[in-house]
């Protein structure tokens, strides 16, 4: 049975119309997915969120959470202002909140030192900012070694945000996202940014699933879900990965005939239904 189909390339649609790959969805904020951008001022902020991970104590208190960022400046920040910025900014692209499902799925498939905790990272992000979905369709377009063009998603942003941002920030919104997706894997080099495959394993696989399944995909429509098409894997590496999947216990496939039945650890979907 073929789980995806796809291959990251330009297409024959408009710059603008390949941006819809994430967006005409609602998403369930109830399970902690966010609706708004961060890009407007930061990027994924990569490192600073690997080392909260790192080294903080848990997620399931806020004030104590807060006291790491700020008063024991877990990030080495010089002032007090920019101790606050940056848990604000975080806090808003992860979540950081033991309560919203999405990130307990982060925490669940997380592995120290991982070097595709980058991928579940930018999931993560995606899952909360609209700006960074928005960006994915013209990332996902540029074929592997090709440049990808700051004019391509300046195009965009123009599209849905002329009328609500001036031009400063729109740029700095497109520096930002070629950062994000940098970081991410996506894209290397400095001045021109070419499209590399992103490095996939199990865990980002099952993560990418299991959005999808909080986003209301289910069966084999998660494998075509956009958290999965994101991860650009063509049909024996997503296969392998589902098998694997299913030997990890990460998350449980079954076929019978056509029907496909996915399921997820119970500490996962309870109260999901």
């Amino acid at each position: 049975m073929k789980f995806i189909n796809i291959i990251c390339y330009k297409d024959n649609r408009s710059i603008v119309e390949q941006s819809d790959f994430f967006v005409k969805q609602d998403y369930p904020e109830n399970f902690g997915f966010y609706s708004k951008s961060s890009h407007t001022g930061r990027t994924v902020m990569l490192s600073e969120f690997m080392t909260v991970m790192d080294n903080a104590p848990g997620f399931n208190d806020k004030e104590i959470l807060k006291k790491i960022f700020v008063e024991d400046n877990l990030l080495k920040k010089e002032s007090n202002s920019g101790r606050k910025i940056s848990f604000y900014y975080l806090k808003h692209l992860y979540g950081l909140d033991s309560e919203n499902k999405n990130f307990q799925g982060l925490l669940k498939y997380w592995k120290e030192k991982s070097p595709d905790n980058k991928i579940m990272a930018l999931l993560c992000a995606l899952s909360r900012d609209e700006v960074l979905r928005l960006s994915s369709g013209y990332i996902l377009s540029v074929k592997t070694g090709d440049f990808a063009e700051k004019s391509g998603l300046k195009e965009i942003i123009d599209n849905y945000y002329q009328n609500i941002y001036s031009e400063k920030v729109r740029e700095s919104m497109v520096r930002n996202l070629m950062s994000s997706w940098t970081q991410s894997g996506y894209l290397e080099g400095r001045s021109n940014k070419i499209r590399i495959k992103p490095e996939v394993s199990v865990h980002s696989f099952a993560y990418a699933c299991y959005l999808a399944y909080l986003s209301g995909f289910r069966g084999k429509r998660i494998f075509h879900s956009p958290w999965v098409l994101v991860l650009c894997l063509n049909d024996s590496e997503a296969e392998e990965l589902t098998k694997e999947s299913n030997r990890k216990g990460l998350m449980s496939v079954k076929k019978a005939g056509s029907v496909v039945e996915v399921t997820f650890p119970e500490d996962l979907i309870g109260g999901t239904q």
